[in-house]
């Protein structure tokens, strides 16, 4: 039972820390985009 408990918690935990490592990776990803644009456009000008 409390070994069932146990496996169960660290699932939970599991799944939400993958899911917010992915959103701050695509976060990351789109920002440094952005920067990057921006920067290009900068040197244009």
């Amino acid at each position: 039972m409390l070994r069932r408990i146990i496996a169960s918690l660290f699932f939970v935990v599991f799944v939400a820390g993958v899911a917010g490592c992915s959103d701050t990776w695509h976060g990351a990803k789109q920002d440094t985009g952005d920067n990057l644009r921006t920067t290009g456009n900068a040197i244009s000008k």
